[in-house]
C-alpha cells in the first residue's frame, strides 16, 4: 500500500509541475483540475467496464453503466481522499458514505441525461459517456468539496 501511495504521490507531483500548473494559484482551481485528472483515472475504469459487460457480459447499456459507475465511485473517493482533498478525517465510513450519497446524485444525472442522449437524441452510449463526465463532474466535484471533504 505504501508503494502504491508513494507511486499517486510521483504521479500527483508530475501533474502539479506541469506549466499550465505554474500558473494558477487558486486553490480551488488546482483542485478542481485534480479532480479532473483523477476523475480520468475513474473514467477509464468506469468506461472500461460499461463497455465490458454491455458487449461482453450482455447486459444492457443502463444497469452496464449503474454497475461502473459504483466501481468507479470506490476508485474516485480512495484516489480524491488520498491525493487530492488529503483527508486525514478518522471517520472514514461516514465520509465514505457521504461520498456515495453525493456520487448517487451523479448517478442519477448521468442516468437521466444517458437515457436521452441514447433514447431521444440517438448518440451511441460510448459516445455519450464522455460528454456527460464534463457535465456530471464539476457537480460532484462541489458537492465532495462542501459535504464530503469538508474541512471542520
Amino acid at each position: 500500500m505504501k508503494k502504491a501511495i508513494a507511486f499517486g504521490n510521483r504521479v500527483m507531483e508530475l501533474v502539479d509541475n506541469l506549466p499550465i500548473m505554474n500558473r494558477i494559484k487558486n486553490k480551488a482551481t488546482r483542485m478542481l483540475i485534480y479532480y479532473f485528472f483523477l476523475g480520468g483515472i475513474t473514467f477509464v475504469v468506469d468506461y472500461a467496464l460499461l463497455f465490458l459487460l454491455t458487449e461482453y457480459a450482455g447486459i444492457h447499456y443502463l444497469l452496464s453503466a449503474a454497475l461502473a459507475f459504483v466501481a468507479g465511485v470506490i476508485v474516485n473517493y480512495v484516489l480524491n481522499r488520498v491525493f487530492n482533498f488529503k483527508s486525514e478525517s478518522e471517520q472514514v465510513l461516514r465520509q465514505f458514505i457521504v461520498f456515495i450519497l453525493v456520487s448517487l446524485v451523479g448517478l442519477a444525472i448521468n442516468e437521466l441525461l444517458l437515457y436521452v442522449f441514447v433514447e431521444q437524441f440517438h448518440i451511441h452510449y460510448l459516445v455519450a459517456r464522455p460528454i456527460l463526465l464534463v457535465i456530471v463532474a464539476p457537480i460532484t466535484f462541489l458537492l465532495h468539496k462542501k459535504f464530503t471533504f469538508a474541512q471542520k
